[in-house]
Order: structure tokens, then sequence, then C-alpha cells
């Protein structure tokens, strides 16, 4: 029942933390190993003042961006240590922001995921 409880209250506060610019918007970053078959939820750290968040990613695992609970444009950026953006979320073919981007990482580092909204 405790292992429960704490699970239950991890998962909260996961969720409250990943709360980001806009109070409807919030994002997942998942990841699967190269072993692995299915992608499990990740956590970052919120860098003050800036909607920025850094993980630390290993080589050969793939990690899903996911914006939830919102209509609005948002710009996903993936950053690397010296803040070099590697990939975004938008689609040539539409012309849009799509509301997830895939990362293969190709070596491991703290990486960093940066959100701004669409004007």
């Amino acid at each position: 029942m405790k292992i429960f409880l704490f699970s239950l209250l991890f998962g909260c506060l996961f969720l409250i933390n990943q709360k980001t610019f806009a109070q409807d918007a919030a994002f997942e970053v998942q990841s699967r190993g190269a072993t692995n078959k299915h992608f499990m939820p990740i956590k970052g750290d919120k860098i003050d003042g800036v909607n920025k968040f850094s993980y630390m990613f290993s080589s050969l695992s793939v990690y899903k961006i996911k914006i939830k609970h919102t209509k609005k444009q948002v710009i996903i950026k993936i950053l690397d240590e010296n803040e070099n953006e590697l990939a975004n979320n938008f689609d040539q073919k539409s012309k849009k922001y799509k509301n997830k981007l895939d990362f293969r990482c190709t070596k491991t580092a703290r990486y960093y995921v940066q959100l701004e909204e669409k004007n």
C-alpha cells in the first residue's frame, strides 16, 4: 500500500512539474532504449525563468516529446550542451508545427528541451 501511495504521489508531482508557459498546456518526454519495446516517461529539471528543461539523454535511445492539452501551436526544440539546436517539430510539408517530436540520440550527454508558443 505504501509503494502504491508513493508511486501515485511521484506520478502527480511529475505531471505538475511538467506544466509549462501556458496554464492549459503540458508536455511529456518519453524514452525508449535500444533494447526496449515500449516508451517510458522520464523527468527533466526546469531551468528557472525560461521554458527550458534539462535532460540526460543516452546514445542509441529514442526520445518522444508530446505537447498535450492545448490547441495552440508550440515550438519544440532539442538543444545540445552548448545550446545549439539539433531538432525541432516544424513539418516542412504542412508548414506547421506538430504537437510531437521524435529524437534519436547519438551521444550520451545533457540536452535541453525548449518550448515556445507560436505567435
